[in-house]
């Protein structure tokens, strides 16, 4: 099918408009399958379409390469919801990675800190070891040098002393071991935060394994999803130009086609207005209406 469209604005154009639907009945028989679509608007008479169907041949071709272009649409868009569905979940790993490096500096900040207060307290314990082992050896040296030159009238004197002595070192001793249990604890509480701390580097470290992993998965997807689109939209280049080549090609055809048709029918009215010329010797009404016959179709060759 053919669509044409003629505008015409003025009486003149009109009037060639009514020759051509006159040639048009003129020359029926030849052309068997010509079917004119016409829309008449009310200020503007506007012939808008004609439809030219031509027995021979069709411009509008039903072609393998129309189905192939759908095809390679339907694998274009499919190719670029799942490149949107892996942009949309990159924004999700890359949250994840930040939410593990946030909790990993939250736990080692904790960890100086008890590491700090560790410390404090060894040194701590270390000065009360010292200042207990200094009073022991105060208290026993105490004791040799009252047993060699005290008399024994003052003996309970010293002993009174000596058991305050050894209940104060009795006490720092207890305050020692409390130390001692205290810093135990802290041990074995730093012993597990330091379990915990290796147990939140593995984790780390595979969560950025696995996340390197994915981002190079997902690179390497996402250019194998633009080199295919690529190659996609090369293929739809290629079969739109090789669609437009064939049809432009029909129309060549179609049109030479029609010349041909055309300078054949020129060559008829020649003979047909010789032959009216000839017969004007017979009858003036010959004539008539082989003048006018002539005429409509000098208008149509105008027109045309």
């Amino acid at each position: 099918m053919v669509y044409c469209s003629i505008n015409y604005k003025n009486l003149f154009e009109e009037v060639k408009l009514h020759l051509f639907i006159l040639f048009y009945l003129k020359v029926k028989k030849t052309f068997h399958n010509i079917n004119f679509i016409f829309n008449v608007k009310t200020k503007e008479a506007n012939a808008s379409v004609f439809r030219h169907d031509l027995s021979n041949c069709d411009i509008f071709l039903i072609m393998s390469t129309e189905v192939a272009a759908e095809t390679l649409q339907g694998n274009y868009k499919r190719v670029a919801e799942e490149y949107m569905k892996l942009r949309a979940q990159l924004p999700i790993l890359k949250q994840a990675v930040v939410d593990g490096e946030v909790k990993f500096s939250e736990v080692m900040q904790k960890l100086h800190a008890k590491d700090a207060q560790i410390f404090q307290l060894e040194s701590e314990l270390s000065s009360l070891k010292l200042n207990n082992s200094h009073l022991i050896k105060r208290i026993e040296r105490l004791q040799n040098e009252f047993g060699n030159t005290v008399p024994t009238s003052g003996l309970l004197k010293i002993r009174a002393s000596f058991r305050q002595k050894t209940n104060q070192a009795k006490s720092v001793t207890s305050d020692a071991w409390y130390l001692e249990q205290r810093t135990q604890v802290l041990e074995e509480e730093l012993r597990c935060k330091l379990v915990e701390n290796e147990q939140l580097h593995r984790k780390i470290h595979e969560l950025e394994d696995v996340h390197e992993h994915e981002l190079y998965g997902l690179s390497e997807k996402l250019n194998s999803i633009q080199r295919q689109a690529e190659l996609y939209q090369n293929e739809l280049a290629i079969v739109h130009e090789t669609r437009l080549a064939a049809t432009q090609k029909s129309v060549e055809q179609q049109k030479s086609i029609i010349v041909t048709e055309l300078k054949e029918d020129g060559s008829n009215l020649a003979s047909i207005s010789s032959n009216c010329s000839t017969s004007e010797k017979n009858g003036n009404s010959k004539a008539d209406s082989g003048n006018n016959l002539k005429f409509e179709f000098l208008y149509l060759f105008i027109f045309i």
